[in-house]
């Protein structure tokens, strides 16, 4: 079987997330939240997850390197200032938090399982496979800045 490592772009996981989350049965609520106060806690929590994604794209178009998580092998710089002294995923974070507000908008307790199922795909066939991959273009930074800064948050 062929390997998934860095072979399905993460915006594109996020969005079949988001699809499975919306089409998933939950189970009927004794409560329910106002239509109105969801859409708002849901627009602020996504918009906390767009600003962390556009501050890690930034990071990295200011840095002249590669955006793309296929081509991780073009990365011309370490990028770890910033929003990447606090969390070495910020784009990935953004899709988990999105993933997040979407739960809260559709209130269907059951699609917060997709959360950690993202988590999990992104850590196995995307992050760990960056980190070698980034880890053999920068020996002499990467080792610390992966001991320094965490993964997610």
């Amino acid at each position: 079987m062929p390997s998934l490592e860095r072979k399905i772009p993460p915006p594109v996981v996020g969005l079949l997330c988001f699809a499975l989350m919306y089409f998933t049965p939950g189970p009927r609520l004794h409560f329910s939240v106002p239509f109105l106060v969801r859409l708002g806690l849901a627009a602020c929590i996504y918009i906390v997850g767009v600003a962390v994604g556009v501050a890690g794209f930034r990071h990295l178009r200011h840095a002249r390197t590669t955006v793309s998580p296929v081509q991780v092998s073009r990365a011309s710089a370490l990028v770890t200032t910033g929003i990447y002294s606090r969390t070495r995923n910020p784009m990935y974070l953004a899709i988990v938090i999105a993933l997040f507000a979407w739960s809260i908008f559709l209130q269907n307790p059951v699609s917060l399982l997709f959360i950690p199922a993202c988590i999990f795909y992104l850590n196995r066939f995307q992050i760990i496979p960056e980190e070698r991959a980034l880890a053999a273009l920068f020996p002499a930074d990467s080792p610390s800045y992966i001991a320094r800064v965490r993964r997610w948050l």
